[in-house]
């Protein structure tokens, strides 16, 4: 028994040891891919901001200030402040297909995700993502809302267009009726698409992460997976104003 202890606890260590240096090649990737999706966006945003303050644009003139209202993704040219953020969710997004986006309420992760992550993918900010078919939905109503919709009539012939779901305000299934049978079923059938190969984007607000833990699917889905949204900092500020 001693024997065949040592022997396991050897072969943890070297596991540990595998997974450590993977882990650490992984973070190093990433915060790569991070700092080229940084510079691609102020290329972008230089180009941009040409093509805005041209007559005839559409938006020269523009105002840009929203108030209270969220930034969406036709918000793009006027959102700025969140840059390092919006790459480094892009990164983790590269290697891993789910992501859950977490903050409190009016942390502004909505705006980041909608504003910034959004446009830069449909931009082409990752090879030939702006192939991409990107979906921007919320819960809604139970089994009856666009999400559903979107779920249950989702293309899954080989060959079809990478698929990027981003389900905003997934608090809506603990305040809208949801069911757990309704939970658990939405829960499967986003599992069912990223088996599939879509990638997923989850935003959801911080105080409800503990009710997202009790729903096993979502728990399945979601754990170890997120990106928290804290309070933008001086320079973010500096950038938006």
């Amino acid at each position: 028994a001693a024997a065949a202890r040592q022997a396991m606890a050897s072969e943890v260590r070297a596991a540990t040891d595998q997974a450590q240096a993977a882990e650490h090649r992984l973070a190093a990737a990433q915060q790569s891919v991070a700092d080229h999706v940084v510079g691609l966006q102020r290329v972008a945003e230089q180009r941009r901001q040409q093509l805005t303050s041209e007559p005839g644009s559409g938006t020269a003139g523009a105002c840009p200030y929203r108030g209270l209202l969220p930034f969406d993704v036709e918000d793009a040219p006027w959102f700025f402040g969140r840059e390092r953020l919006v790459a480094e969710t892009i990164a983790r997004l590269a290697s891993r297909p789910v992501l859950a986006v977490v903050g409190a309420s009016g942390s502004g992760k909505s705006s980041m995700v909608r504003a910034g992550v959004v446009p830069a993918i449909q931009g082409g900010v990752l090879p030939r993502s702006d192939a991409w078919r990107v979906e921007v939905t919320t819960p809604g109503a139970p089994r009856t809302s666009e999400l559903w919709r979107l779920l249950n009539e989702a293309d899954r012939r080989p060959g079809r267009p990478p698929l990027l779901i981003v389900v905003d305000q997934l608090e809506e299934v603990f305040t809208l009726g949801y069911t757990d049978a309704d939970r658990e079923a939405l829960a499967q059938l986003l599992e069912e698409e990223v088996r599939e190969g879509a990638r997923l984007v989850a935003v959801v607000r911080g105080d409800q992460m503990a009710a997202v833990a009790e729903v096993p699917g979502l728990a399945r889905l979601l754990g170890g997976r997120d990106v928290l949204v804290g309070p933008i900092r001086e320079a973010g500020l500096r950038g938006a104003t």
